[in-house]
């Protein structure tokens, strides 16, 4: 469902100056994709994965292509102060109808299916297969082109905002770290003292004390 995704990255490549380039970004995504799904994906835990993916992607893309939101920490942190009252406005038929047909029936495909787990040798020999295949795909298109992959990516930052869901659920997890982990580095500190331009010496003023 990275509609946004690619069609950001497409708009600025044509196929007849670069056909290799045109074909190969849905592979490096897909290696890139497998692989992390190789990782995380773990016995008795891949179907509430799936349904926690697909349900979020579902709802970032519907908001990000119908009224251009960006997926950023400051979106998230208001999703969780939403209260009642504003989720009443945001519902809307398009909407039920975008997550049922993109969130609810592909969830409940998902429960339906049946899930054979092999023994622990079996599933990690699956696992670093699925992880070697998706580790060459994806570096193996990317090696090939890094003179041109290289500066298009950098000329072309603003795509990772559409990196669904990805970009959400690292964000979640920076939010989470800042509010109940982080701690204030002194040398951070200094690094964000100003000071102002003038043609007298330059005084720093820096204060260190405890909030009570």
């Amino acid at each position: 469902m990275n509609f946004n995704l690619f069609s950001c990255l497409y708009g600025n490549i044509d196929f007849k100056d670069n056909p290799l380039l045109f074909l190969s970004l849905p592979l490096i995504f897909f290696g890139l994709v497998l692989s992390i799904f190789s990782l995380v994906f773990l016995p008795y835990l891949s179907k509430p994965l799936s349904i926690l993916i697909i349900l979020s992607t579902c709802l970032s893309v519907f908001f990000i292509s119908n009224y251009g939101i960006i997926v950023d920490s400051d979106m998230i942190r208001n999703v969780v102060k939403t209260d009642a009252k504003e989720v009443g406005d945001l519902l809307n038929a398009k909407l039920l109808l975008f997550v049922v047909f993109l969130g609810i029936l592909p969830a409940l495909l998902i429960l339906s299916c049946k899930i054979e787990y092999f023994g622990f040798k079996a599933h990690l020999k699956h696992k670093l297969l699925l992880l070697s295949f998706g580790l060459v795909l994806a570096f193996g298109f990317f090696l090939i082109q890094t003179k041109t992959l290289i500066p298009y990516f950098r000329s072309n930052l603003q795509a990772r905002v559409y990196n669904i869901p990805y970009l959400s659920i690292l964000l979640c997890l920076q939010i989470f770290q800042t509010r109940f982990f982080q701690t204030t580095n002194l040398f951070d500190l200094v690094r964000e003292c100003k000071t102002q331009e003038s043609s007298r010496e330059k005084i720093a003023y820096f204060s260190c004390g405890r909030n009570r």
